[in-house]
């Protein structure tokens, strides 16, 4: 339980204040029935303004569908808060203990992610869209707070009178009043529980019975307005209350979302009330939502791409599960398949590729996150880039025997790439490398740059390693190309990194090393006044290196060295 201490004062000041704007504002309901279902949306046009944050050949949102591959657009999940308001005793609102009520909330949430996983496989024949049975998008509950004070209970209740001479709930400024005023300042909320939560106020049933909701927006902030949930569950019960409530729930989760209405928004070219069973539609029945079940795929893809846009309010809602690493999460691309990701991906797992698979959008991949070209796969990447949205390096791209990588403007900054033996790496265009990542040609692996192509090392450890016995062009399973460059004299490269080639065995001695460097070699000896500098941090060691010291030398390693994966470190 979570009470109100001390709001008695305020809820009073806020209710004469926010009364003596009752009427001004009334004009915005003058065509509002009593018995109609309300609902305020929010503006689905945003997507015009979050496209301008995004890269050219990512903006058209109906790239961001989940069908046919649902597996291929990992789920998003939406932090979710109900506040329940009720007299200062518990009575008023929902019936029942704490407990009860909160079971209740639990088993809507869960009633609303199954329906979101299984959506109506018919649509309306007028809708050209395909049918989408997954929308790939959840809802986490974070907390259910009750809020016990008679003042904030009455407050809801208030009723003014519309230019009909009708008398409705103004909940859209009762629910602007107990945001900014009650929960934005409740003590011990997190700042998660705060700023990064969808708030769903629900407001008690009224002497009418009138049933509804709206979905608002104030100060950057996205929450929702429900009335009279509590009606069908002092009345029906939980089961059938769930029934009949999921589906409009879902309804204004989505407007917060980007969704508009069905019959007045993009997406959805059926402009009739109540004749669908779209989601964004009205009911029939006011009171009874499980009529409703589908979503489009128009519909779905914008709100994905509203989701995932950085720009986005909802976005803090969003929960930022792909910085952890999930095994099961992982992607295949088989055989048989040629898919193009022209959309932008938070991906949770690895990535492994046996078919062929084109970027051109940014891809995150998490901690512990690798892609993997297998035999025969292919991977285009064309302005598009895999990355870490967590600022955390990964385990980059590998490409095994048969496998091919091909990279036409593309900026490497938190991950390095290995070609093993047999694979092959195409650089068709200016490739840059920033930061301590590397290209590593391995032995027999194949390497074709292309001519007129830059590579741009920017930093003096972004480097391009061709190991022994490295292979110039394209393995010939997949074709020649007389464009490539058949040694290190053609090719163009800029910056303060460099190409290195390995030699067998290099000795180090009477050395001091003031900055950060790579040694590269199959065997490092270390003989005697070896020093690095405190400053300026280790050497490093480069992957496949054996590295040998005398135990009889003096060596002086403030920093140490730093030995990379794949290198061996001995003293004898």
């Amino acid at each position: 339980m979570f009470p109100i201490i001390n709001l008695t004062h305020k809820i009073k000041h806020v209710i004469l204040k926010i009364c003596s704007l009752f009427f001004s504002f009334s004009f915005l309901f003058s065509n509002l029935s009593l018995s109609q279902v309300y609902c305020d949306s929010t503006n689905y046009l945003t997507i015009q303004s979050l496209s301008s944050k995004v890269s050219d050949n990512c903006r058209n949102y109906m790239n961001y569908t989940v069908y046919p591959y649902y597996n291929m657009t990992p789920i998003k999940y939406i932090r979710i808060s109900f506040w329940v308001i009720q007299k200062s005793d518990g009575s008023g609102s929902f019936k029942g203990t704490d407990n009860q009520i909160t079971n209740y909330f639990q088993n809507l949430v869960s009633s609303i992610n199954q329906q979101l996983a299984n959506l109506c496989s018919s649509i309306p024949l007028e809708i050209s869209n395909n049918c989408i049975t997954d929308s790939r998008i959840r809802v986490m509950l974070n907390k259910i707070h009750f809020i016990k004070n008679d003042a904030l209970y009455n407050y809801t209740l208030h009723k003014v009178k519309n230019s009909k001479g009708n008398y409705y709930y103004p909940d859209n400024i009762i629910g602007d009043s107990i945001f900014k005023y009650v929960i934005l300042p409740k003590e011990g909320l997190t700042p998660i529980d705060r700023d990064s939560t969808l708030h769903i106020i629900m407001e008690p049933m009224g002497v009418d019975g009138i049933f509804g909701g709206q979905a608002r927006l104030m100060n950057s902030k996205w929450y929702i307005i429900t009335r009279a949930y509590d009606m069908a569950y002092n009345n029906d019960g939980q089961y059938l209350a769930i029934k009949k409530q999921r589906g409009h729930l879902i309804h204004e989760i989505f407007h917060t979302l980007g969704l508009g209405h069905s019959f007045e928004a993009p997406c959805f070219p059926v402009q009739s009330r109540n004749s669908t069973n779209n989601f964004m539609d009205y009911p029939s029945d006011p009171n009874d939502w499980s009529t409703l079940c589908s979503f489009t795929e128009c519909q779905i893809s914008l709100v994905h791409f509203i989701v995932g846009a950085p720009s986005s309010y909802i976005n803090k809602c969003y929960i930022r599960d792909y910085c952890t690493y999930h095994d099961d999460q992982s992607i295949t691309i088989s055989s048989n398949q040629n898919i193009t990701w022209n959309s932008s991906k938070n991906l949770l797992g690895n990535v492994e590729i046996w078919g062929t698979l084109n970027v051109e959008c940014t891809i995150s991949i998490p901690k512990g996150g690798k892609v993997i070209i297998k035999n025969g796969g292919k991977l285009f990447i064309n302005q598009g880039s895999f990355d870490n949205k967590c600022e955390q390096k990964w385990e980059g791209i590998e490409v095994q025997n048969g496998g091919y990588l091909e990279l036409t403007n593309v900026s490497i900054s938190d991950h390095s790439i290995t070609i093993l033996n047999g694979g092959t790496l195409k650089i068709s265009s200016n490739v840059n490398i920033v930061g301590n990542n590397r290209i590593d040609i391995m032995k027999g692996g194949y390497v074709c740059i292309e001519n007129n192509s830059t590579l741009n090392l920017q930093d003096e450890l972004s480097v391009l390693n061709l190991h022994n016995d490295y292979k110039w062009g394209i393995n010939p399973v997949f074709s020649n190309s007389s464009n490539c460059v058949n040694n290190l004299a053609n090719i163009i490269k800029i910056g303060e990194g460099t190409i290195n080639l390995y030699n067998d065995n290099v000795f180090i001695q009477n050395r001091t090393f003031n900055n950060i460097k790579y040694i590269t070699g199959n065997n490092i000896f270390a003989g005697s006044s070896v020093t690095t500098s405190y400053l300026n941090g280790p050497v490093l060691i480069q992957t496949g290196a054996n590295v040998i010291f005398d135990a009889d030398e003096i060596l002086i390693l403030d920093k140490g060295f730093e030995v990379q994966v794949g290198a061996c470190f001995e003293a004898r």
